[in-house]
């Protein structure tokens, strides 16, 4: 179904590469949109990455749960900071409609994922849904970048 969505987000002129991946011994696939934000050249181009998390299937009956993952480092090093982040971070998720923001304390990252569900078909229904959810990931981080940095 992957290769389906890329075909979709190509004819909308995303530029889309299907990746493979290997994690505990399983294939995992994924795709990497690049994301370009012309209106906002201050934000820099960053990566969307899709993936079916695996093994749902078996739990949820045939439902497939579709993860759209986008992240970017801040940089922010001191403690005080990476407090403030994180506060503004959880503010803005009081108002979002699709996606949160989180805090990777790892490398001092934010991150915005989104998971939605499918059932095992690809329509033009679901290629509206895909990207609808695109379009409003690329929302929130526009709106809200400036907060980040």
């Amino acid at each position: 179904m992957l290769d389906l969505i890329k075909k979709s987000l190509e004819k909308e002129y995303y530029q889309v590469t299907l990746n493979s991946e290997e994690l505990n011994g399983e294939i995992i696939k994924q795709l990497k949109v690049s994301i370009v934000f012309q209106d906002h050249p201050q934000i820099p181009n960053l990566e969307l990455y899709i993936m079916f998390l695996p093994d749902v299937e078996k739990e949820l009956n045939g439902v497939s749960l579709l993860q759209y993952y986008m992240g970017f480092t801040t940089g922010i090093k001191s403690e005080n900071d990476i407090t403030k982040l994180k506060n503004v971070a959880n503010e803005i998720n009081k108002s979002l409609a699709i996606g949160h923001f989180g805090f990777n304390e790892f490398d001092n990252s934010i991150f915005i994922k989104y998971n939605q569900t499918l059932i095992n078909k690809y329509d033009q229904d679901n290629e509206k849904i895909i990207l609808t959810i695109i379009n409003a990931i690329t929302f929130e981080i526009s709106s809200n970048f400036n907060q980040f940095v």
